[in-house]
């Protein structure tokens, strides 16, 4: 598949939870101070994603500079095109993607959006849960599975990449927006949801100074909302946002 997102997963996240809480990593001394600023740099991410309901935004203002911006949307892209350039026989296999850094950057907020949305979806809809299942089966099979069909694979062109991927990341994305209930975020029931998450994958800070290149010392905070691994990076005295990974298996 393009995307590692399975129906499971998907209609697991509408699912009533049941989970159990994680235990966190313990805070040195040392980092405890900025890794409180990274908590509240997330809650301003979170608040801007709630007002918004667009990662867009979140991108545009608070992510890290150049060039980890740029490396961190065609790591991203790059990682999910190959999946189906490695498909094909070795010798038609080609050297290089005729893909513009305008079309992977559509594509990277189509796929943060629809992270988020999802997840947003889960903690916040109080309706009828029914209705929502039948709905989203029914999205699923006419916007995800084109992605995911054998048929369209590889994707080589920025054309392919918007109208295969990032057009049908879209049409889902503005279904999840129908159904995210944005008075209940920041509610009790809201952080009491979010703390019960049970974790099936780990953080990944180490792997980020290797895939961006950082010094082995420099510090990589993480924090936790909702499904997601946030990540920020210290720029200019300021908390800046690196990338994100899920906290649950897909």
């Amino acid at each position: 598949m393009i995307l590692r997102f399975t129906l499971i997963l998907l209609l697991t996240l509408l699912a009533t939870s049941s989970f159990a809480q994680n235990n966190l990593p313990a805070r040195t001394p040392a980092r405890s101070e900025r890794q409180k600023a990274a908590e509240e740099a997330a809650d301003r991410v979170m608040h801007r994603f709630y007002e918004t309901l667009d990662f867009g935004a979140i991108y545009k203002e608070m992510y890290v500079a150049d060039p980890l911006k740029t490396a961190e949307v065609r790591w991203t892209i790059r990682g999910i095109l190959m999946q189906g350039v490695f498909a094909l026989p070795s010798q038609e296999r080609p050297k290089t993607l005729n893909i513009d850094f305008a079309a992977m950057e559509r594509a990277y907020i189509a796929k943060e959006n629809f992270d988020f949305l999802s997840s947003a979806v889960k903690f916040t809809y109080d309706g009828d849960e029914s209705k929502l299942k039948k709905e989203f089966e029914q999205k699923y099979h006419e916007f995800y599975e084109p992605m995911a069909s054998e048929g369209i694979r590889p994707i080589l062109t920025s054309e392919r990449l918007d109208s295969v991927m990032t057009a049908n990341l879209n049409h889902l994305n503005d279904f999840f927006r129908k159904y995210i209930v944005t008075k209940n975020f920041g509610t009790p029931r809201y952080k009491a949801e979010c703390s019960l998450v049970q974790e099936s994958r780990a953080e990944e800070s180490e792997r980020m100074k290797d895939l961006f290149g950082l010094n082995r010392h420099a510090n990589v905070f993480v924090v936790r909302r909702e499904n997601h691994y946030l990540y920020f990076i210290e720029e200019n005295g300021d908390l800046r946002m690196l990338s994100s990974t899920p906290r649950i298996m897909d």
